[in-house]
């Protein structure tokens, strides 16, 4: 969507605006930088969720620097008219610290106004992060505003023919697109709300698979591991400086926003970060609710399966 213009679905209630970003050749060219303005301000108004798939580096020696100035302004304006932007981390394989990109994003930052602006990291689909995606480092506002999800061989067409790209530029679309989704779902929530509910719904628990065969590999926890370990497993805290809040998660975004949402009705007057508080505590008993039953079905499901396999065997027999 964001790198190639392809457009595959779009959320109910929402509409669709492309824009047109250059050539990186053409980028440093003023009467390109006024016609990119030019888009911008008409186009983007209040309460749009914006992907922001394009990097912010700038050469060293370059004596104007229009798209930086335009970029920062911007994002500062958007933000402060109650916009969700969704800046993917960029490609250097490297913490955010020592990139460009976390240098445009620092400055945002300290102007206290970035509320409701995420920043997509990529994963491969093992959930692993992927080795070109850059990461937040030890910086715990960007680990705060850092979320993950697929984006190495995302399967798309361009000009009629497939390709699978690979790219935070392809993370940061799935972003967007959850996002239009909750607010669909959700159409009174403020933008900062839909980020919170993107951000605090987040899989911190996960599953990375080894390369060798069998069930062996690095299983991801946020507060403890299962209690019945097996040998041939890896077990490891999960790292806010790799993975951020986590990784996107679309079913428990939902349930998230559901809880937030009737939570608000039952507590009209409650403050912000009491609401969020009684979310948070209603959503983890749903979750783990949610699990228990999942993996009753399955034991059930595989006692079934071995028991009609025992069957099976003594007619056979």
């Amino acid at each position: 969507i964001a790198v190639l213009n392809v457009i595959h679905r779009v959320a109910p209630a929402a509409k669709l605006f492309l824009l047109p970003v250059p050539d990186s050749k053409k980028l440093y060219d003023e009467k390109m930088f006024s016609y990119i303005k030019k888009y911008t301000t008409e186009y983007f108004t209040k309460n749009s969720i914006v992907n922001a798939s394009f990097g912010v580096e700038y050469p060293k020696h370059h004596s104007f620097q229009p798209l930086k100035i335009w970029q920062q302004n911007t994002f500062s304006e958007l933000l402060q008219n109650n916009c969700l932007i969704i800046q993917s981390a960029g490609n250097d394989g490297i913490p955010l610290t020592r990139s460009e990109v976390g240098k445009f994003l620092r400055d945002l930052f300290s102007q206290n106004i970035s509320h409701a602006l995420l920043i997509a990291g990529s994963v491969d689909p093992t959930y692993s992060i992927a080795h070109y995606s850059n990461t937040p480092g030890d910086n715990p506002i960007f680990q705060e505003k850092f979320l993950c999800t697929l984006g190495t061989n995302i399967p798309i067409m361009s000009t009629g023919r497939p390709t699978t790209p690979s790219g935070t530029s392809l993370s940061a679309p799935a972003i967007s697109g959850v996002a239009a989704l909750i607010l669909s779902s959700h159409p009174t929530f403020s933008m900062e709300e839909v980020a919170s509910t993107l951000l605090e719904s987040a899989e911190k628990n996960f599953f990375i698979p080894s390369s060798e065969s069998g069930n062996t590999g690095t299983f991801i926890y946020e507060d403890s591991p299962p209690s019945i370990k097996k040998k041939s497993m890896v077990y490891q805290l999960f790292d806010p400086s790799i993975y951020g809040r986590g990784i996107l998660s679309v079913r428990r975004a939902f349930i998230y926003a559901d809880i937030y949402e009737e939570i608000k009705k039952e507590m009209p007057t409650a403050t912000p970060k009491k609401i969020l508080e009684k979310t948070k505590t209603a959503f983890n008993l749903v979750i783990k609710e949610i699990d228990r039953a999942a993996a009753t079905k399955i034991q059930t499901t595989a006692r079934g399966f071995l028991a009609r396999k025992k069957l099976k065997r003594v007619i056979i027999e």
